[in-house]
């Protein structure tokens, strides 16, 4: 709701009764925004299956690889690691108790060890991007039709305009640093 229709901005919204659902009366109407993108976190732990005492590396800090990780935790996973770039993001996660690493400063096989010792933690392995690179290869997987869009790079502000003017078509802006 609100990225492909008018969303909540309107003076009047219909939704389904069933997603229409009721909160508590003591949890912050601000906190509440976030129950979307933590469904989407809750969602993909509950794929992967029972993150009890298992260790995960998550890929991102930013609100959705945060949420992932508290999901995660509270979900009964023994540690998290959250690889993250933005000082603010990882200060933010540090907030939430997170171990944290800045892959910037130190790899993430160093943090990994020093997190988890030699067991590791569950994440994308060498083999996943391997079985993505063949299935892709084989045929079995389509990605270009994705890309919709081609930006050069010293354009790139225009990429951002271009999303916000073509929400509706626009699923993957490739701002091109080869040009």
């Amino acid at each position: 709701m609100g990225f492909q229709t008018t969303g909540m901005v309107s003076e009047y919204f219909v939704v389904d009764a069933d997603w229409a659902l009721k909160l508590p009366a003591d949890m912050d109407p601000s906190e509440a925004t976030l129950l979307e993108p933590l469904a989407c976190g809750v969602h993909a732990v509950k794929r992967f299956g029972n993150p009890s005492g298992k260790k995960f590396v998550v890929m991102g800090g930013g609100t959705i690889g945060h949420l992932v990780g508290q999901a995660l935790k509270a979900m009964g996973a023994s540690g998290v690691l959250i690889s993250e770039i933005s000082t603010c993001r990882l200060e933010k996660a540090q907030e939430a108790d997170f171990t944290t690493v800045n892959p910037l400063e130190k790899t993430l096989t160093e943090a990994i060890s020093e997190a988890f010792g030699p067991d590791g933690a569950a994440m994308y392995r060498k083999e996943d991007w391997l079985d993505a690179i063949r299935l892709v290869s084989e045929g079995r997987i389509r990605l270009g039709h994705l890309i919709t869009h081609h930006v050069a790079f010293d354009e790139y502000e225009e990429a951002y305009h271009l999303i916000d003017r073509e929400k509706d078509r626009a699923m993957k802006v490739m701002i091109d640093i080869s040009e």
